[in-house]
């Protein structure tokens, strides 16, 4: 088990350090308040929102304030449906990322940590995706490590669904109420 705590300890390093590096290179002040560029570009938006929400895998997206602009601009309904959309799809990126460097992520650890690792994570695994979904470099790096598990893409976008449908809600609600144009 002590092996998958370092992988995840390397990955959020590793998540903060991009985020650091992209920021002091001047990529979150590009995106900026994503609501008042994103209204301009009417039904683009939604696609647009769509891509800085799976970017946000690897890049210091502001996800929250991105699922506020989508309650704005398309109201509760399909802004909480368009974050869901947003959120499930980063945490399949994630995942992808994690089975193809699987090998990599397992060949340092023994076969007998792996088995730990593997029935601890299978008792577990759903419980971490599902409550680290709106914490920022733990959701991405988790969701990573499920790449490692054998969890179906299916079964993980439930888990995802289930831990962004709340947070998703309460953001479309906020800017649908809050910063309605």
């Amino acid at each position: 088990m002590r092996a998958y705590l370092n992988a995840l300890l390397r990955l959020c390093i590793l998540i903060l350090l991009i985020f650091g590096l992209t920021t002091w290179l001047g990529f979150e002040a590009w995106v900026g308040d994503p609501l008042n560029w994103l209204r301009e570009l009417g039904a683009w938006a939604a696609l647009i929102n769509l891509l800085l929400l799976w970017s946000d895998v690897i890049l210091p997206v502001p996800s929250s304030l991105c699922m506020i602009a989508n309650g704005s601009i398309f109201g509760v309904y399909y802004g909480a449906s368009l974050s869901l959309i947003g959120g499930v799809g980063a945490t399949l990126i994630s995942y992808y990322i994690g089975k193809r460097y699987q090998s990599y992520m397992l060949s340092e650890m023994s076969e007998s940590e792996r088995d730990e690792a593997y029935l601890y994570l299978t008792k577990w695994g759903a419980f971490a995706i599902v409550i680290s979904r709106p914490v920022p470099i733990l959701a991405e790096s988790i969701a990573i490590l499920s790449g490692t598990l054998p969890l179906s893409p299916l079964r993980l976008s439930a888990y995802a669904a289930i831990g962004h449908l709340i947070p998703c809600i309460l953001y479309a609600v906020t800017g649908a109420a809050i910063v309605s144009p």
